[in-house]
């Protein structure tokens, strides 16, 4: 599958199961998508609700924009080596790995619990940039070990970016 358009999904199940190309915008609002092979997102994108699933992962290489209410990833690998930037609403990690890349990018622009450990094993691996860049208050990582590798940056710009999941650094 290669997508030079918009791809959007609102509700429903979309598998797939061969290595498909995202090179305009994927917007997610509803319904699983299940990865059994690998689902590269390379151009714009927003998720505002629904599952992403599956052992063949996402590798995001573009601009993501996480909105929204409660998103689930289940049973995933997320690679991300473009920017993502997380502004309302949860992500629940069901036995999933998010690997934020050397040139990854993961903004937090929202206070409260953005990501929540809802089934082991999982994991936040930072070989990138973590970085809290807007609100005040507090954004948390609760129960979710958060391991930041060698040359992985971790900080807030403002507000606090409570890490309290455990994992290595």
């Amino acid at each position: 599958l290669v997508d030079n358009e918009t791809l959007a999904v609102t509700g429903g199940t979309l598998e797939v199961t061969h290595e498909a190309d995202i090179n305009g915008a994927f917007n997610f609002s509803g319904g699983t998508v299940t990865a059994t092979g690998v689902f590269n997102l390379k151009g714009t994108g927003s998720w505002s609700g629904g599952t992403l699933a599956g052992v063949g992962g996402f590798n995001n290489t573009g601009a993501w924009q996480w909105t929204g209410g409660t998103k689930f990833l289940t049973g995933a690998v997320v690679n991300n080596s473009g920017t993502i930037t997380h502004d309302s609403g949860q992500v629940q990690f069901w036995s999933t790995a998010f690997n934020n890349l050397v040139a990854g990018v993961y903004d937090v622009a929202t206070d409260g619990d953005f990501v929540y450990n809802a089934g082991n094993p999982s994991a936040f691996n930072n070989a990138g940039t973590l970085e809290k860049i807007a609100g005040t208050g507090s954004s948390n990582m609760p129960g979710l070990p958060f391991n930041n590798v060698t040359g992985g940056i971790a900080k807030s710009d403002v507000g606090t970016l409570n890490l309290s999941g455990g994992g290595t650094s």
